[in-house]
């Protein structure tokens, strides 16, 4: 059988969704007629309550305390539906005091519904936003059409040896997915599925940029006086080991590291021993901290299912110095850039081991702990813990993190090599956007074809 690194090699030449165009033919000897364009499908979005701020509410975004990449493509996905005239539907699993209420955010009407609440909805094509079993279980007893699941990430779904579901509840997930479709954010992510997932369910390629997610990017001329190399939600798995390598060697170099709901109070304490190290809160706007920004450093070193942070900062002309796990050989536009890596975050064993992503694709899904397997409740967690503080501690082998002293370096002591890659960088992620900017209608009608 051929290796997962050459299946996804094949996968990535797959081209990217086309955009529908409808076909016209004019008869021999009549005047052509112009067609009428076809309503797109009806699209109805099923989601949870608790991933909106509402209009009204009073209540402000703490980015560190609530997730990223899903979080804000559950956002651009929603005003998408909304302006293609799609509904949207939002979960309620927490409250219990209501059946159905009509609430507003940024303006768009998303209905709330309780948990238990009598309801049937019906569209042609029906999105759920993540691949929980809930949410699943919820939208196929209450509602009919053809059914979608966004997939951000290889976690969520039920196989696979990156899957993180609950051993109760695989089963139930797989069964419960028979016949739909998972929209997937990457071609590495795609392919992942294609491999790993039943015969019975369908990845489809669905990139953040085909429903706007990056929509008009400004464009920052002057990236090369700024201050900062940036890292965006410091942790074990987005590569905290691999800045804890470098920061020391690059002792005249100024870091900012963007403290999200990824970055715990003990990552903060481990990056503020650091004298060049800077941490500061999320905010929504993403602009505060690119516009300081030099370089942005996207050390992942686990399964990455996209990297949305890369191709928002290379729209912007700013080189992006990652690795290239995952979806980040499509998310960061240059290649010399993306620095193959031996140093992969085993997430479900809490280990750091010498090996590239594609090569922990090769064996099977590694079980927990013993003392984990062994134990439950707050015990569980506690020992839980103890291990995610051993990853934090870890620094990354100095082969590793020389790739990335070598071109943080000459990025920011070479002006040409600088100019030359932020054009690159620019240049490859509008490419990106422009060719699959408002693709999402052909990718809903593919799944009814």
């Amino acid at each position: 059988m051929a290796s997962f690194a050459d299946f996804v090699r094949k996968r990535r030449g797959a081209p990217d969704p086309p955009q529908p165009t409808p076909a016209t033919r004019a008869l021999p000897s009549v005047p052509a007629q112009p067609q009428a364009v076809p309503a797109p499908p009806k699209v109805l979005l099923v989601t949870t309550a608790n991933l909106f701020t509402y209009d009204g509410s009073g209540r402000t975004v703490d980015m560190t305390k609530r997730p990223t990449g899903g979080l804000t493509l559950t956002h651009a996905l929603t005003r998408h539906v909304h302006a293609l005239g799609g509904s949207i539907v939002a979960v309620d699993f927490v409250r219990d005091d209501y059946d159905v209420a009509e609430r507003r955010w940024e303006g768009i009407p998303i209905k709330c519904v309780r948990l238990g609440a009598p309801m049937h909805l019906s569209a042609d094509v029906v999105v759920t936003t993540s691949l929980a079993l809930d949410v699943v279980m919820w939208a196929a007893a209450h509602c009919s059409g053809t059914f979608c699941a966004m997939c951000h990430d290889y976690s969520g779904a039920p196989w696979g040896p990156f899957g993180h579901v609950d051993a109760k509840q695989r089963a139930p997930l797989r069964d419960a997915l028979a016949g739909w479709n998972l929209l997937c954010d990457s071609k590495h992510v795609t392919a992942y599925h294609e491999r790993f997932g039943p015969a019975n369910v369908t990845p489809r390629l669905c990139y953040g940029a085909c429903y706007g997610y990056f929509r008009a990017p400004p464009l920052y001329q002057h990236a090369v006086a700024a201050e900062y190399v940036t890292l965006i939600s410091p942790c074990a798995p987005k590569g905290l080991s691999i800045l804890a390598a470098i920061a020391p060697r690059l002792p005249d170099v100024r870091f900012l590291c963007v403290a999200t709901a990824w970055t715990n109070a003990v990552v903060q304490h481990i990056l503020k021993r650091f004298p060049n190290v800077v941490v500061e809160a999320g905010a929504p706007d993403v602009d505060v901290f690119y516009r300081r920004t030099k370089v942005l450093l996207v050390p992942s070193i686990w399964p990455e299912a996209f990297g949305l942070v890369a191709t928002e900062a290379a729209a912007r002309g700013i080189p992006v110095v990652s690795t290239d796990f995952g979806g980040l050989a499509e998310a960061n536009p240059v290649e010399r850039l993306r620095l193959p890596t031996r140093w992969f975050y085993d997430h479900a064993a809490f280990e750091l081991l010498r090996c590239h992503l594609d090569d922990a694709m090769e064996r099977p899904q590694a079980e927990p702990p013993a003392d984990v397997l062994d134990s439950s409740g707050d015990e569980r967690r506690e020992r839980v813990a103890k291990h995610l503080f051993h990853c934090l501690l870890h620094v990354a082998p100095k082969d590793v993190a020389d790739a990335f002293v070598e071109t943080l370096t000459r990025l920011l002591a070479d002006d040409a090599f600088y100019a030359d890659a932020a054009r690159d960088s620019r240049e490859g992620a509008m490419a990106f956007i422009e060719r699959n900017d408002g693709t999402f209608v052909g990718v809903v009608k593919g799944v009814l074809l």
